[in-house]
């Protein structure tokens, strides 16, 4: 048997000292406060489940396959990794992060993409 619980809020979250481990706290329609613990491997699962949960949502809500959810991006930064790969870092103003791996070729084919744009 399933529960349900409706979430109002996310209250914040902590990390385990060790860093294998999150705690969510949450506020529910009632008020109550819960705290969901996760493991790292679940935190990841998770994290790249959201996007595809996200898109689902947005398109059915605005009743159209094409709509998606854009953040304006404010900041960028391309690295070197020790392996020769580099790594391309977004950030939104809220403070929102996301970093990519990228090979030589890849990398590229993205700035020729930037060159051949209309904007």
């Amino acid at each position: 048997m399933r529960g349900n619980v409706e979430v109002r809020r996310l209250v914040g979250f902590e990390t385990a000292n060790d860093g294998t481990a999150v705690k969510l706290f949450a506020e529910d329609v009632a008020g109550r406060e819960m705290a969901i613990n996760m493991k790292i491997e679940t935190l990841t699962a998770l994290l790249v489940t959201l996007p595809k949960m996200a898109s689902k949502v947005i398109k059915r809500w605005q009743g159209d396959p094409r709509t998606r959810i854009a953040y304006p991006l404010t900041d960028f930064r391309m690295e070197l990794s020790q392996d020769g790969r580099r790594i391309l870092t977004f950030g939104t103003q809220e403070g929102f992060t996301i970093s990519f791996s990228l090979g030589e070729q890849l990398s590229e084919k993205m700035g020729h993409a930037h060159l051949k744009s209309d904007g």
